[in-house]
Protein backbone atom coordinates (compact mmCIF):
# COMPACT_ATOMS: atom_id res chain seq x y z
CA UNK A 1 0.00 0.00 0.00
CA UNK A 2 0.90 3.64 -0.26
CA UNK A 3 1.33 5.96 2.69
CA UNK A 4 1.49 9.73 2.43
CA UNK A 5 1.72 12.57 4.91
CA UNK A 6 1.26 16.14 3.70
CA UNK A 7 1.34 19.49 5.45
CA UNK A 8 -0.63 22.35 3.94
CA UNK A 9 -3.10 22.16 1.05
CA UNK A 10 -3.44 19.00 -1.03
CA UNK A 11 -5.47 18.72 -4.24
CA UNK A 12 -6.74 15.32 -5.31
CA UNK A 13 -8.38 14.64 -8.65
CA UNK A 14 -10.15 11.36 -9.39
CA UNK A 15 -11.95 8.78 -7.28
CA UNK A 16 -10.90 8.01 -3.72
CA UNK A 17 -11.81 4.53 -2.50
CA UNK A 18 -11.35 3.08 0.98
CA UNK A 19 -12.38 -0.49 1.80
CA UNK A 20 -11.79 0.10 5.50
CA UNK A 21 -10.19 2.78 7.59
CA UNK A 22 -10.64 5.61 10.00
CA UNK A 23 -10.94 9.31 9.30
CA UNK A 24 -10.18 11.77 12.06
CA UNK A 25 -10.25 15.53 11.90
CA UNK A 26 -12.61 17.92 10.15
CA UNK A 27 -14.08 17.27 6.72
CA UNK A 28 -15.30 20.22 4.69
CA UNK A 29 -16.77 19.95 1.22
CA UNK A 30 -18.36 22.50 -1.10
CA UNK A 31 -20.76 19.90 -2.48
CA UNK A 32 -21.09 16.17 -2.88
CA UNK A 33 -23.31 13.13 -2.87
CA UNK A 34 -23.23 10.39 -0.26
CA UNK A 35 -24.33 6.93 -1.35
CA UNK A 36 -24.47 4.01 1.08
CA UNK A 37 -25.48 3.37 4.65
CA UNK A 38 -25.17 6.17 7.16
CA UNK A 39 -24.56 6.03 10.91
CA UNK A 40 -23.75 9.30 12.69
CA UNK A 41 -23.51 9.76 16.45
CA UNK A 42 -22.37 13.13 17.80
CA UNK A 43 -21.46 11.65 21.22
CA UNK A 44 -21.51 8.21 22.83
CA UNK A 45 -23.78 9.28 25.72
CA UNK A 46 -25.63 12.27 27.14
CA UNK A 47 -26.71 15.12 24.87
CA UNK A 48 -26.32 13.92 21.32
CA UNK A 49 -27.84 13.54 17.89
CA UNK A 50 -27.96 10.23 16.07
CA UNK A 51 -28.71 9.83 12.37
CA UNK A 52 -29.23 6.45 10.76
CA UNK A 53 -30.62 5.49 7.37
CA UNK A 54 -34.25 5.88 8.40
CA UNK A 55 -34.33 7.90 11.63
CA UNK A 56 -32.97 11.00 13.39
CA UNK A 57 -32.91 10.99 17.20
CA UNK A 58 -32.03 13.82 19.60
CA UNK A 59 -31.18 13.12 23.25
CA UNK A 60 -30.96 15.58 26.15
CA UNK A 61 -28.01 15.84 28.58
CA UNK A 62 -29.46 13.03 30.71
CA UNK A 63 -29.50 10.72 27.68
CA UNK A 64 -33.30 10.82 27.40
CA UNK A 65 -34.70 10.60 23.87
CA UNK A 66 -36.53 13.89 23.23
CA UNK A 67 -37.06 13.99 19.44
CA UNK A 68 -37.43 11.20 16.88
CA UNK A 69 -38.07 11.90 13.21
CA UNK A 70 -38.58 9.27 10.52
CA UNK A 71 -39.11 5.60 11.44
CA UNK A 72 -40.77 5.83 14.85
CA UNK A 73 -40.22 2.12 15.49
CA UNK A 74 -36.43 2.33 15.02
Amino acid sequence: GMSMTAAGDVTFTGALYGATGTFSGALQAASGTFVGTLDVKSASAGARMEIKNNVIKVYDSAGVLRVQIGDLTA
